[in-house]
């Protein structure tokens, strides 16, 4: 489950997000958007059944994560912003994964990724 947990961590902190929303019946865009990518990744890079996603994910149904996923699939295809986004949070799951540093431009501010911590924002 420590590879769900970071997986949720990761999105919603790219986002500016707290992680607590996941478990939230929150319909608002910006949390909703991030539960689904946590959904899309957490099938990508977890062997866990759509019922344990779901149910660690704050209690959603296995259908739930199948319909996320393929949400975010169709809108990887038309969405730049999204596929950009998409792309930048992988390079941070991979970064956990192997321990490396991570310098990822948003917004027009520099960020450092190493492992699970996000050490700094520099303009």
């Amino acid at each position: 489950m420590e590879d769900l947990e970071n997986i949720r961590e990761i999105v919603f902190r790219y986002y500016g997000l707290e992680p607590d929303l996941i478990n939230s019946k929150s319909r608002i865009r910006p949390i909703s958007n991030a539960r689904q990518i946590v959904h899309y990744f957490s099938r990508k890079y977890t062997n866990f059944s759509l019922t344990e996603i779901g149910w660690f994910q704050g209690m959603k149904n296995h259908a739930t994560v199948l319909y996320s996923n393929k949400i975010i699939k169709t809108l990887l295809t038309c969405d730049k912003i999204l596929q950009k986004d998409i792309e930048e949070i992988e390079a941070i799951i991979k970064t956990s994964i192997t321990g490396e540093s991570l310098v990822i431009q948003k917004d027009g501010y520099k960020e450092i990724y190493h492992a699970k911590e996000k050490y700094s924002r520099i303009k």
